[in-house]
């Protein structure tokens, strides 16, 4: 593990490669370790790629939710979360392994999370669905999942 050295402390990033199945429990362990999972994929194997952060000397306990769901099932997921209090910190997966999202608060935390689903016409053919104030998750006819820069589009 690397650290990084940001201003007020000391951040290391993480990464687990684990089964489909580890997923949540993965989420989990690394939460009551004080660290938050920022970035999920599959690869080719179908092996799960999480990404975590934590800063040392931090002792705050996080519950985390993790779904996994078809394309369609996406908006749907994210709106459980949010009202369930959970911020969606992390976001990634295909078409042959599901699309997963990772909802972390800090423990007990009950409040809802403001969640926006809505869609935009502004490209021909598409409608486009913001999920929270930072994913944008596409829908056409394709079925696949790409990403452009901070943003993460998925094609249905």
């Amino acid at each position: 593990m690397e650290l990084m050295s940001l201003t007020g402390g000391q951040f290391d990033l993480a990464e687990r490669v684990v089964a489909p199945s580890a997923i949540a429990s993965t989420v989990a362990q690394d939460a009551l370790q004080s660290r938050v999972i920022t970035a999920v994929s599959f690869d080719g194997n179908g092996q799960a790629h999480l990404m975590s952060y934590g800063m040392q000397g931090d002792t705050t306990v996080y519950d985390t939710e993790v779904s996994i769901v078809d394309p369609q099932e996406v908006a749907d997921a994210a709106a459980a979360l949010a009202a369930d209090g959970f911020v969606i910190t992390a976001f990634g997966g295909n078409d042959t392994d599901g699309y997963v999202l990772v909802g972390t608060k800090v423990h007990g935390d009950t409040m809802p999370r403001p969640l926006y689903v809505y869609p935009q016409s502004n490209l021909p053919g598409r409608a486009w669905t913001q999920v929270l104030s930072l994913t944008w998750v596409e829908y056409a006819s394709s079925g696949s999942v790409s990403s452009q820069g901070d943003q993460t589009v998925m094609e249905q």
